[in-house]
């Protein structure tokens, strides 16, 4: 279902493929992410709906079968990513994880199973976007970067989204917006600049073009060939 390398010996690494133990995914998982010390994996079922598996602590055993969560309908989950969350109920940061669900849903993941004073809870975001691009994720100075349907958002680190960063002919979003392959949309990002690959399919020859967002002085540049 999925492969891991082993790194405990530095001196002998070695890769490894298998599945959960105790109670194993039905199908390959989607995308995995680390959430209170568990393994998170978004397991698209032929039948059923689509859920987050999640494993014991620091194993890739799931002991107990109902360690699923589930989003209400069978609309495909496409990535998931863990954001810090800035709260002013307790005055600090607490961990969350983003379940980005089609290009139109995404909700957040707080609390864990073994907590009972902050069990495992799923709220729905507040817009009706998703991202149909995973290898755009990636974290910044301001939040939990993607590139949704519409262009590059950002979820803020109070759990806001934000609207589209370039909308209305203020930056770039028509490439992202006619991207030949959302899902090859690669991005990264360094202390200050935001960079994104795409197959922009609104240029002549539809060329791979790369574009930077600098975060402090909100600005795009590009394309860069």
């Amino acid at each position: 279902m999925f492969g891991w390398f082993n790194i405990s010996d530095p001196a002998a690494i070695s890769w490894n493929g298998g599945n959960t133990t105790t109670n194993g995914l039905p199908v390959p998982p989607t995308a995995v992410a680390q959430f209170y010390n568990r393994a998170y994996f978004l397991v698209n079922p032929a039948t059923g709906n689509p859920g987050a598996y999640f494993t014991d602590v620091l194993t890739l055993t799931i002991t107990d079968p109902t360690h699923i969560l589930t989003f209400g309908d069978n609309v495909r989950l496409t990535a998931v990513a863990g954001l810090p969350l800035t709260t002013q109920v307790t005055g600090g940061v607490i961990q969350s994880l983003i379940v980005f669900k089609g290009a139109t849903a995404m909700y957040q993941v707080t609390g864990d199973a073994a907590l009972t004073n902050n069990p495992v809870l799923v709220n729905a975001m507040n817009v009706a976007t998703g991202t149909l691009a995973p290898l755009s994720i990636c974290t910044t100075p301001k939040g939990l970067a993607f590139i949704a349907p519409d262009g590059l958002r950002v979820i803020s680190f109070e759990g806001t989204v934000s609207d589209p960063v370039g909308d209305a002919g203020s930056g770039v979003t028509v490439p992202f917006i006619y991207a030949i392959a959302p899902s090859r949309i690669t991005a990264a990002c360094n202390a200050k600049t935001y960079r994104v690959s795409v197959q922009n399919g609104n240029a002549v020859g539809s060329p791979n073009q790369e574009f930077w967002y600098n975060i402090p002085r909100a600005c795009w540049s590009g394309p860069h060939s």
